[in-house]
């Protein structure tokens, strides 16, 4: 055989191993490429999925805390109504207390006092 075709056939076959060896790192590549790019879309459909649940748990505590603001005021509402002297009046003598009738003040003119 001609040393032309030796060479030839040795740089043919380095070639081949080349792109054999490049194929193989493409592989793996794209290999990786593939499971990043997958592991990217499960961190992003479990964080997605994560906000909706956090979204329909601050909603719920919403509607409860505004119920609980319409209760509060119905208690304060209800509380001063039984504080009002009006219904203090009207429930004297259950509460066994005694009407004060009329009142009468003493106003002291002078600054004496009697010493015993």
């Amino acid at each position: 055989m001609s040393p032309f075709i030796k060479a030839h056939r040795s740089r043919a076959y380095t070639r081949k191993k080349r792109l054999k060896k490049t194929d193989t790192s493409s592989t793996t590549f794209r290999v990786g490429l593939l499971i990043i790019l997958a592991t990217a879309m499960i961190a992003y459909v479990w964080q997605i999925n994560s906000v909706s649940v956090k979204g329909f748990a601050i909603y719920e505590i919403e509607q409860r805390n505004t119920q609980l603001g319409r209760e509060n005021q119905r208690l304060e509402l209800h509380v001063a109504q039984l504080q009002s002297t009006q219904n203090v009046k009207n429930n004297i003598d259950s509460l066994g207390m005694v009407d004060e009738g009329e009142t009468l003040y003493i106003t002291v003119k002078d600054d004496a006092v009697a010493i015993k």
